[in-house]
Formats: structure tokens, sequence, C-alpha cells
């Protein structure tokens, strides 16, 4: 993971990265267990659940409510920055979906279609959170003066005042997954 120096919202998104990244481990081992083990099941709900609650509904939407909409709004020219961020996060809710539909397992062409949303999910979030990473976060770093980092983070916490709470409760739940499938 990029280091980034000066933004403390940064920062605090790259925390988020990196329960997503040992979620995203788990999350394919277990998948690569339910693929090879007709008997084990996992426990696709919770993990879609994590998916809905932690990525989607809390990390998606710092990104885009608060950093990404910053940017836009003060820096026009640089709008090209998040199109892939929209784009990618607009696919993973595809995945999410039809993991969602195909939870039940009730047939072998369920448990199919979610391993196959699951893998696709898992390689697509991967590859995201190495562009941002890489390239995005540390670009959009030299965008954000001191003031404007202080009013971004306040506005994350603002908008999730729980913000400890919910990345304690992300990193237990992920440290549970070690167990799971194993």
């Amino acid at each position: 993971m990029c280091q980034i120096q000066k933004s403390e919202t940064l920062k605090s998104l790259q925390r988020d990265h990196g329960i997503i990244g040992r979620f995203l481990r788990h999350f394919r081992r277990i998948c690569l267990e339910l693929e090879q083990n007709e008997d084990f099941h996992g426990d696709v709900d919770r993990l879609v659940a994590f998916i809905d609650s932690f990525i989607e509904e809390f990390h998606h939407q710092r990104e885009e409510q608060v950093l990404f909409a910053h940017v836009q709004r003060t820096h026009p020219g640089e709008s090209h920055l998040g199109r892939r961020l929209f784009h990618d996060h607009e696919d993973g809710r595809h995945y999410i979906e039809a993991m969602r539909a195909a939870s039940s397992f009730a047939t072998r062409e369920l448990k199919a279609s979610f391993l196959w949303n699951a893998m696709g999910y898992s390689s697509l979030s991967h590859d995201h959170l190495s562009y941002e990473e890489r390239e995005l976060y540390p670009h959009i770093a030299g965008l954000i003066s001191d003031d404007a980092d202080q009013e971004l983070l306040e506005q994350m916490n603002d908008l999730f005042p729980d913000t400890e709470a919910r990345l304690e409760q992300a990193s237990l739940f992920v440290e549970s997954l070690s167990h799971l499938g194993a």
C-alpha cells in the first residue's frame, strides 16, 4: 500500500483498504473452498452483508460523496479521475446483486452463478484497490490543500460519526473469516 504522507482523509480511506484487502483474500479462499467442497456452504449471506455494509454503504459512500465530490467541485479538469472509480463501483454493484440472487445455492447453477460473480467481484475489487493505491490516491493527495483535507475528514466523520466503531467491527469480522473453511 502506498503511504500517503499528508492527507488524513486519504489515510482514513486507506485504513478501509487494509480491511477490504484482507477481506478479499479470505473471500477468494472461501469461494475456492465452496467450489471444491460440495458439503461446504460457508456463510455467504454474511459475506455479502459485509460487502453491502462496509464496502458499499460505508467506504464507497465516503469516497463518492466526500472525496470525489470535492475533486469534481474544486478541480473540474480532473473529473476523469473519478470515472474509473464510479465505473468500477457500479460494476461491483452488479456482481453483488447477482451474488445475492444466487446465494441460496438451491441448485448447482445458482452455486456456480454465485461463485462466478464472487470471483469476478473479487478480481475487480483487487484491481480497483491497486489502482486507487498506486495511481489515484497519490495524484489526489497533490490536489488537496491542508484546509480542504481537514474539511473532508470532518465531512466523512459527519457522514459516519461511528467510523471507529465500524472499522473495529469490520476488522473483527474479517479476522473471524480466517477460521471459516480453513
